[in-house]
């Protein structure tokens, strides 16, 4: 999954805040500091789950086009979840 290789890759910056904020955690730490790079991190934590998890959906879509499954063959539900999500954009 290439989705998962891109996420992998940008968890290194919230792992470069998460040293930053624990470098300031200790006795005569800036806690205003570690407090910002802590938000930060969880900021971008969200940011790139979120868009981790819609790469992923694109990425199954894109291998269940790949396999010819006729239509026929999908559950409906999912069917019809997909039709929703598409017409409400």
């Amino acid at each position: 999954m290439e989705c998962r290789a891109v996420y992998m890759q940008r968890f290194e910056e919230i792992n470069l805040l998460a040293t930053m904020a624990e470098k300031n955690s200790e006795l005569g730490g800036n806690i205003m500091a570690m407090n910002a790079l802590t938000r930060s991190g969880l900021v971008l934590l969200c940011g790139y789950f979120e868009g981790f998890l819609r790469e992923m959906c694109k990425e199954f879509v894109e291998e269940l086009n790949d396999l010819g499954i006729p239509p026929s063959k999908i559950p409906l539900r999912m069917l019809s979840e997909h039709v929703n999500a598409c017409s409400d954009k």
